[in-house]
């Protein structure tokens, strides 16, 4: 029987080391694994981070692009410069016994004016014929639409020309026979129609209309 133990006890004593602590071993492999996930969910979790934060860095960037350049496409948009000034010269008519001529003068600014569109109401009307015409400021002027209405005191007319113009002179003229009746005050206004053409506007450049009262 002692022998047996002895026997045993030797056998025992034999068997390697790395057999007898499977489990220490175990657990430093399983601690080294978990290390390196942690390193690695870490970097990770940076890298994620610092991708994002330049994500919304650049996006910001694009937004601040894109408004400013929106910005400047608006600023560069052309507006209309309406500079042209017409004015009923009562100032300038001139007078006889029986008919008065009051000029329309026209001060273009900076507009190049190619056509003039006169809307013109006369009162009271007191029996009295009136007429319009182009003036001397276009050089050969075309008379595109002409009409007068004796009864209602109204007048349009359209004139324009093939050489536009810059700068100031007579538009149009209006010639009044003297009224029947007194008073003999008249009022000369410009329609809301009235218009002017110039050269790269694409509306009316039209400032001010300035209109007159006139007596025998």
């Amino acid at each position: 029987m002692d022998e047996i133990l002895k026997s045993t006890q030797i056998n025992t004593a034999s068997v390697p080391a790395s057999h007898k602590l499977p489990d220490v071993e175990v657990q430093k492999a399983t601690s080294k694994k978990r290390n390196w996930r942690n390193v690695v969910v870490f970097c990770f979790i940076v890298v994620t981070v610092i991708g994002f934060a330049y994500w919304i860095m650049n996006r910001e960037k694009d937004q601040t692009q894109l408004v400013q350049t929106a910005q400047s496409q608006i600023a560069i948009i052309p507006k209309t410069n309406k500079l042209t000034i017409l004015k009923i010269a009562v100032d300038e008519a001139t007078k006889s016994s029986s008919m008065i001529t009051v000029p329309i003068t026209i001060d273009t600014g900076e507009n190049t004016v190619s056509a003039v569109e006169l809307h013109i109401s006369i009162s009271p009307i007191q029996k009295q014929t009136f007429s319009i015409k182009p003036g001397t400021f276009f050089t050969n002027p075309t008379i595109l639409s002409s009409h007068i209405d004796q009864t209602t005191g109204t007048a349009i007319l359209i004139i324009g020309s093939f050489t536009p113009r810059k700068g100031a002179g007579t538009i149009g003229v209006i010639s009044l026979s003297k009224p029947s009746i007194t008073p003999n005050d008249i009022q000369i206004n410009f329609g809301e129609k009235t218009r002017a053409a110039a050269i790269h506007e694409k509306e009316s450049v039209i400032k001010e209309l300035i209109s007159g009262r006139i007596s025998f």
